[in-house]
């Protein structure tokens, strides 16, 4: 009886052995299979979420080149426009002697016509002190300090008429001007052109104002030059 007893113990033992070696076998056999899925799935999920950064990148690369280009682009037009608005505030005072003289005789224009005025109408603008107007005296300078209409200003038209040479009577000119107007081209005034007869020295001054862009509806010539006005007994000074 006791031999029969301690059988069934040990067969009891046996089979709670084997309970747990196959309790144990199961629950490694069900921790593999769950490795394995959650390793198979880990690549299916990986393209998706490294390709977003990509699309992001490529799409960001040709609006940072737009901004790029549009930036360059402004800076050529703020320059350009930068470089229009210094040209337009230079205006006639930049004007250089240079720039109006072509061809064997200096100017692409000559004998540009000229328009009048009577020593009377000059004597009244003289008598007014009509700051709207500038005399111009084209004369040789020894003769224009000899004996000149009061206010007036010099500019030498001698080397243009009797030697053909436009470079100092431009110089002469547009320099007179800048000095009594603060332009090249005595712009906003009337310009009064005096020489001997009314003739040959207004006649390379209006032709010089004409290259430099005077406006030529107010530029006159007094009639018959000093000899008029002195004929006329109109006073002069020497200052």
């Amino acid at each position: 009886m006791y031999a029969y007893a301690e059988g069934m113990e040990k067969s009891m033992k046996r089979f709670t052995v084997l309970i747990a070696t196959l309790a144990l076998t199961v629950g490694v056999l069900s921790g593999c299979a769950g490795s394995d899925t959650s390793t198979s799935s880990s690549p299916a999920s990986s393209p998706s979420s490294t390709s977003k950064p990509a699309t992001t990148v490529a799409s960001s690369d040709p609006v940072s080149s737009d901004a790029a280009s549009s930036d360059a682009v402004s800076s050529d037009s703020a320059s350009s426009d930068s470089a229009s608005s210094n040209a337009a505030s230079s205006g006639s005072s930049n004007r250089s002697a240079g720039a109006v003289l072509s061809g064997p005789s200096g100017l692409a224009k000559m004998n540009v016509e000229m328009r009048y005025i009577s020593d009377t109408d000059v004597l009244a603008i003289v008598d007014s002190g009509d700051a709207g107007k500038v005399i111009i005296d084209l004369r040789k300078p020894e003769d224009a300090q000899a004996g000149h209409i009061k206010g007036a200003i010099f500019a030498p038209m001698n080397k243009a008429v009797d030697n053909n040479n436009y470079t100092d009577a431009v110089a002469n000119l547009a320099g007179a001007l800048h000095d009594a107007t603060g332009n090249e081209v005595g712009e906003g005034k009337e310009l009064i052109l005096v020489c001997y007869s009314g003739k040959k020295y207004a006649q390379a001054a209006t032709d010089i104002l004409n290259a430099l862009g005077a406006d030529m509806d107010k530029v006159y010539t007094l009639q018959g030059g000093m000899t008029a006005w002195n004929e006329a007994g109109h006073p002069t000074v020497t200052d």
